[in-house]
């Protein structure tokens, strides 16, 4: 599943797809983003989780043969989808990628039957929390995480 229309940066198109591996390959990408992004999390956080998710869907963009953006989730039930995580590489933030690969992923849960998307954003990531509500997302709840910080549950009908 591609979108024909990219955007690119200064210096080459961006392909998004979904990105088809075992969910071993899942892990490992997902990891290597994290560790670029997220240096704060363990380093545990995302075998943690993934030992739990039957089939990973894992969409990426890519410029120049480098993964620039990524978007996983799973299927929670049989009517709903958790949009689990995603990040774009500094250099390629702006270009609405993070939009891009979140059409690509609820396109392809609408294609699979799935008629709702949930997703939890830290309160303190407002970019995200944008994206998510200019996608369709309405805020269900707050809650706190293992830590203490504000976590926003936010949920999308794909009917």
């Amino acid at each position: 599943m591609e979108i024909a229309s990219e955007p690119t940066s200064a210096e080459a198109p961006i392909r998004s797809f979904l990105f088809e591996g075992s969910p071993g390959e899942v892990a490992r990408i997902v990891e290597d983003f994290c560790r670029r992004l997220f240096p704060s999390l363990p380093e545990s956080y995302v075998q943690d989780r993934i030992g739990f998710v039957v089939k990973p869907e894992l969409f990426v963009s890519e410029a120049k043969g480098r993964l620039v953006a990524f978007k996983v989730g799973y299927q929670n039930s049989a009517t709903t989808f958790f949009s689990w995580l995603g990040g774009v590489d500094e250099d390629f933030r702006r270009l609405g990628l993070a939009s891009r690969l979140a059409a690509l992923q609820h396109a392809r849960c609408r294609a699979l039957g799935i008629s709702a998307i949930e997703t939890r954003t830290r309160a303190d990531n407002p970019l995200m929390l944008i994206v998510n509500l200019r996608s369709g997302f309405q805020v269900v709840g707050v809650e706190a995480d293992p830590y203490g910080r504000f976590v926003v549950l936010q949920r999308r009908s794909l009917d």
